[in-house]
């Protein structure tokens, strides 16, 4: 078990996560929370997701 902040720490490391926000809890597959819509809920950022490999790694757009 881990305590991340960072989503593409996530990615990388995690095949499952849980994810807290505003009493709301979900837990899954990392590849299918770790997503444009959560991303926005639980940070209030814009993002997309592009894959490298079989890797994925998540770019905010910090102009919005």
């Amino acid at each position: 078990v881990i305590t991340l902040h960072e989503p593409n720490h996530a990615l990388f490391l995690a095949d499952e996560v849980v994810l807290f926000h505003r009493g709301k809890v979900q837990k899954g597959p990392t590849a299918k929370l770790v997503n444009e819509e959560n991303m926005r809920e639980l940070y209030q950022v814009e993002s997309n997701f592009i894959a490298i490999g079989d890797q994925s790694y998540m770019l905010v757009d910090y102009g919005k």
